[in-house]
């Protein structure tokens, strides 16, 4: 009863707001989360269940649904083994990434990760040995202060109990890829990572999950994947975001 009260005198002294659209809010909270609005978590698209392994594009045709292999990645497949993307990059989402990461909201973190243990099949994360984020460049970090897939991985990473390791280093300052054609994207990412050797001890012959924010083009998660599974010798690489672009 005391707690009851309690919550009753903070919501009137010190009303909460949504995390996404802002407004008050008055008991009509996502269950997970006191500062989102249900309206704004209904609206949230979940990615496709039926999806591409390697990109997360949604299947149609029965021979793509038979092996999780969209058309465009049969003939170009990357060194992780799978991709899961969470929530389509749309609405609520975007508003939430936006905040989180351009508004200075580092808590989000919390938010983004719960929403996404809320998509994940039970136990998933416990396949993996160890997180490792993609990285950011330090001009970005210092100017963002702070690592927004570092955070998120940091977040999940909790109950289960995993390490995160910061493997990978980010050495070129690239644009972003959406938009970019898909033959130059590889000039935009050539030697735009590198592995920190003083890790590759705590990652080599691990199973490593590669987590990041959003997913759009799978070009950046490409080229850390293959650092992660060729010069780092990883036993499994797989790939977790939150959304999928």
């Amino acid at each position: 009863m005391f707690k009851g009260y309690l919550n009753a005198f903070f919501d009137l002294f010190f009303p909460k707001n949504c995390h996404i659209c802002s407004r008050l809010l008055g008991g009509l909270t996502a269950r997970f989360d006191d500062h989102l609005c249900q309206d704004c978590f209904s609206a949230m698209k979940r990615c496709h269940v039926v999806s591409c392994r390697y990109c997360g594009a949604a299947l149609t045709q029965d021979r793509e649904i038979e092996e999780l292999l969209c058309r465009g990645c049969r003939n170009d497949q990357p060194d992780y083994q799978r991709l899961l993307a969470c929530y389509a990059y749309d609405g609520p989402v975007r508003l939430l990434i936006h905040r989180f990461k351009y508004d200075g909201r580092p808590y989000l973190a919390r938010t983004i990760a719960a929403l996404m243990t809320r998509v994940l099949p039970a136990g998933w994360l416990e396949q993996f040995d160890v997180l490792v984020p993609v990285p950011l460049h330090p001009s970005r970090r210092r100017e963002r202060e702070f690592n927004q897939a570092a955070l998120i991985a940091s977040t999940l990473a909790r109950d289960p109990g995993l390490p995160v390791i910061p493997a990978l280093k980010r050495t070129k300052n690239t644009r972003a890829l959406a938009g970019v054609k898909r033959s130059e994207r590889r000039n935009v990412l050539d030697n735009a990572f590198c592995l920190d050797t003083r890790y590759k001890p705590l990652i080599a012959r691990n199973r490593v999950l590669l987590v990041d924010d959003i997913v759009t083009t799978t070009a950046t998660v490409r080229r850390a994947s293959r650092l992660l599974s060729r010069e780092a010798s990883c036993r499994k690489v797989c790939v977790l975001s939150f959304a999928k672009g």
